[in-house]
């Protein structure tokens, strides 16, 4: 049997079709809140206020295999180049008040932190990717998909009786 010089449909075994989960967490964020008119006549105040944390988890898996080694370091590299993307993730940040000044009685008193929620975005890929020697001069390519985005919500969304009850729905005896 010949090595395949080419990826494609024909040598291409899927292992795990594509399963998309959805999380939500709720988390707490302290927001800082000034009411009234500026300097000494407002007044500020730190609440601690719900958000949700929305998580998609999508994974799947596949192979290309019987190729030569030439054929397994291309198909490589462009699984890695087609994986690799963009993806966000929340952080939050604790702040100090900067306009915060301690009371006469507790000059030592430290300011009061508050948290702010960042989306930060990131370029990585996504997946595992190795290439594996076989047999003889045989390589196969195997491509492990796991991709993750998290996007903060203030408020719950509304999909999110859906998302579960699709899940929750399944028959994972199959």
């Amino acid at each position: 049997m010949a090595l395949l010089s080419a990826y494609n449909d024909y040598n291409k075994v899927t292992s795990t079709a594509l399963n998309v989960k959805y999380s939500i967490e709720m988390g707490t964020m302290t927001k800082k809140v000034t009411t009234g008119g500026k300097g000494s006549s407002g007044s500020t105040q730190y609440i601690d206020e719900p958000y949700y944390r929305v998580t998609r988890y999508a994974t799947k898996s596949y192979s290309y295999v019987g190729m030569d080694y030439n054929t397994a370091v291309a198909c490589q590299n462009a699984k890695i180049s087609q994986y690799t993307r963009p993806y966000s993730r929340i952080v939050e940040i604790l702040r100090s008040d900067p306009t915060w000044e301690p009371p006469i009685e507790d000059p030592e008193a430290e300011a009061p932190e508050f948290t702010v929620l960042s989306t930060e975005n990131i370029i990585a890929c996504t997946s595992d990717i190795v290439a594996r020697h076989d047999a003889g001069g045989m390589w196969n390519v195997i491509i492990n998909v796991n991709e993750t985005d998290e996007k903060p919500s203030e408020t719950l969304p509304a999909n999110a009786a859906s998302l579960f009850a699709a899940e929750n729905n399944r028959n994972y005896d199959n």
